[in-house]
């Protein structure tokens, strides 16, 4: 045998070591892969959602400046809203039983890290909590370039793991089942950025023949949804929605939403997560 063979054969078994050694270890990391259906130890809510903002309100809701949370606090919710559609925009939505809240984060993928139906926990010490016109949000530092007034910025993606630690996917996310009317009287603070749906109801004849927003523009449309009592809440939807170029569902049925609340015009509004939230079957209609 030939130095040239005894050469190639050694290179073929230290290959073949290295290629074993790579399978084993990864099978060895798949056997390490977190349990999604357990949270990480030693974490947990130290405040509901509802009592965190009752008490760090005062401040905020009649200045509208963000406010730096300087104490140890640990929120924990369901992630009910992400950005996979484009409705939401470097957003998350998340609630617990209490009540919900927005988090600002600076990616345009949160939705492969913080998908709807993961528990997360917020270590809130950092942060800044903003009224955004009646829509209440955590984020990462004060913004004054977009607006004559200070606004909060996102939570810089790279400090996301200081603030945010991932738990259990694949939870459901409880829905508030509520007519138009309670929507139109409700507490908004507290079921603001909760996910809620509403039964028997349509969209109005001319918005089912209009798009969901402008696609072209990218400026959001409200859209006016009706029961058959003819009371209405508006549907508000982002130009930037992969459906914003597409018609509402001219049918009757059910729609789920996150509620939302423009508190400069006294407006109760639902954002859809995507179009599976209009849960409409065809005729039936009361108008």
């Amino acid at each position: 045998m030939t130095k040239t063979n005894i050469k190639t054969i050694a290179i073929a078994a230290i290959t073949g070591l290295l290629i074993t050694a790579g399978i084993l270890s990864c099978k060895k990391d798949n056997f390490t892969m977190p349990d999604p259906n357990t949270d990480p130890a030693g974490v947990s809510a130290t405040m509901t959602i509802k009592a965190f903002k009752q008490k760090f309100l005062n401040g905020i809701s009649n200045n509208y400046l963000p406010t730096m949370i300087d104490t140890n606090v640990i929120i924990s919710g369901i992630v009910n809203a992400d950005d996979k559609s484009g409705n939401f925009y470097k957003i998350i939505s998340i609630q617990d039983s209490t009540g919900g809240i927005q988090l600002k984060i600076g990616s345009s993928y949160l939705y492969q890290d913080y998908p709807i139906g993961r528990r997360i926990f917020v270590k809130v010490k950092g942060l800044l909590f903003f009224n955004y016109s009646g829509t209440y949000e955590l984020g990462g530092y004060i913004d004054t370039t977009t607006s004559q007034y200070p606004n909060v910025g996102p939570i810089v993606i790279d400090k996301a793991p200081d603030h945010i630690i991932k738990g259990q996917w694949g939870l459901d996310v409880p829905v508030k089942h509520m007519t138009i009317t309670q929507l139109n009287i409700a507490d908004y603070i507290n079921l603001q950025s909760m996910l809620v749906q509403i039964d028997s109801v349509e969209f109005g004849t001319f918005d089912t023949t209009q798009t969901w927003a402008d696609n072209v523009s990218k400026g959001s449309v409200n859209r006016t949804l009706y029961d058959c009592t003819n009371h209405s809440i508006i549907v508000r939807t982002s130009g930037y929605a992969g459906f914003a170029d597409q018609k509402p569902n001219p049918g009757h049925g059910n729609l789920k939403g996150i509620y939302t609340y423009y508190t400069i015009s006294g407006t109760p509004q639902l954002v859809i997560r995507d179009t599976s939230d209009v849960m409409f079957t065809p005729g039936g209609r009361c108008h």
